[in-house]
């Protein structure tokens, strides 16, 4: 068993949940009273297949949380169109994507559906923005580009049918601008009652436009100000436990 599914287990033994791995361990199959319950991978059985879907798609997500007016760093899509072997974006020209890094100094590259810090590139010029593309398109048909963020700071908020279970910051790594724990930052409690106030009621609002029960809400503060970075409806605690565990 995986760090994930140890934990799975050890929930199941404390309430008595009968706990089995099928699918060649990729599913765990839960049981109590007469009614199963299945966890595919990472992912629980209680979000509606929409929402998983737009909180997967990070654009999607963008598209959503702006249209509701909730503060979320910017996502400009980006698809590869096999049969020319090119792509096209609502930036419609080479020149309109160098007015766009001209703009924004530096602009990060994603798979729209990556995670974990996986096929993110920060890049400056037009030749890493190319170089970045190729190596997205090689596994994937489409990316996303976003300004880069002065981040003062990056939160994640773990929510539950309306309620915040945990908030912890994600610190970085001084060698590193990205905030994944599987990438090297580290996981930090928040002890701030105000700010934890804030950010559950911002991470709760996030949650109602999604139509989500359960999925980590990643805030960022920029200039003092809180802003959606991404959600999560597939949530996996390995690092934050090992990390904490490794404290006490």
């Amino acid at each position: 068993m995986n760090y994930f599914q140890e934990l799975i287990n050890e929930i199941c033994c404390e309430d008595g949940i009968s706990f089995e791995l099928i699918s060649k361990e990729w599913i765990i199959k839960l049981g109590k009273n007469r009614i199963n319950k299945y966890i595919a991978g990472t992912k629980m059985p209680l979000n509606s297949e929409t929402t998983f879907l737009l909180c997967r798609d990070k654009y999607a997500t963008y598209e959503v949380l702006q249209s509701e007016g909730i503060p979320i760093v910017e996502h400009r899509l980006i698809y590869y169109t096999k049969h020319v072997k090119s792509y096209e974006s609502d930036l419609n020209s080479t020149s309109e994507f160098q007015d766009y890094l001209n703009k924004h100094k530096k602009i990060i590259i994603k798979n729209t559906c990556g995670s974990m810090g996986e096929d993110v590139y920060m890049v400056k010029d037009m030749n890493k923005l190319k170089s970045s593309l190729r190596k997205i398109f090689e596994r994937n048909d489409t990316a996303v580009i976003s300004p880069f963020m002065n981040i003062e700071a990056e939160y994640r908020v773990i929510c539950l049918d309306d309620e915040v279970e945990l908030i912890f910051e994600k610190v970085r790594n001084s060698n590193s601008w990205k905030h994944n724990l599987c990438q090297g930052a580290r996981a930090q409690l928040l002890e701030d009652a105000d700010l934890k106030e804030r950010l559950t009621c911002f991470a709760l609002q996030v949650m109602k436009a999604l139509n989500a029960r359960f999925a980590s809400v990643d805030v960022i503060s920029v200039d003092g100000g809180l802003m959606v970075l991404e959600v999560n409806s597939s949530v996996c605690m390995s690092y934050f436990a090992e990390q904490v565990e490794g404290r006490t």
